[in-house]
């Protein structure tokens, strides 16, 4: 399947450069779940009255800058930023 990394694998990237921390509010996108095969995608497919292919938002994710409201949440303990940067 193409498209965006699904939810898990997405908390063990860096949120800033995760694919779905750069969608923003009025963007559409496509959930496919497969559950026999226990697979499943996210695929940016257009903002507001615009449609594209997954291929074209991954695209255009590729060089989006991330959601201007993430920010590292100032209670994260400093163990966790460091396991987070670890395995990003």
């Amino acid at each position: 399947m193409h498209g965006l990394p699904v939810f898990h694998r997405c908390v063990h990237r860096a949120y800033r450069t995760c694919p779905i921390g750069k969608l923003l509010d009025g963007d559409i996108i496509e959930i496919i779940i497969d559950l026999n095969r226990l697979e499943g995608s996210i695929n940016f497919i257009g903002k507001g009255e615009e449609r594209f292919s997954a291929a074209e938002g991954a695209a255009i994710l590729a060089v989006r800058d991330p959601h201007p409201d993430l920010v590292t949440d100032p209670a994260l303990p400093e163990d966790t930023r460091l396991w987070s940067a670890a395995i990003g």
